[in-house]
């Protein structure tokens, strides 16, 4: 079954949504990130300065050919 939530008031946006893609890729889905390209911008390097221990496999869209199995894609 589908499921939508809704995420509002965090007081650092590309740290919550850092947390949240963690959170949704350690549970074993894949996600779709649709942002502005300078947001999309600002969150590939929250996620490769994140956390040192948690990685968060990720690839822009013209990339996924070449990581086809990337939890987290941004077009």
């Amino acid at each position: 079954m589908t499921q939508v939530d809704f995420h509002f008031n965090v007081p650092s946006r590309m740290a919550y949504v850092c947390r949240l893609l963690r959170k949704v890729v350690y549970s074993g889905h894949r996600v779709l990130v649709l942002l502005p390209h300078d947001q999309l911008d600002a969150l590939d390097g929250a996620l490769w300065s994140f956390s040192q221990e948690d990685f968060i496999a990720h690839a822009r869209c013209e990339a996924v050919r070449q990581v086809p199995h990337s939890a987290v894609v941004m077009p």
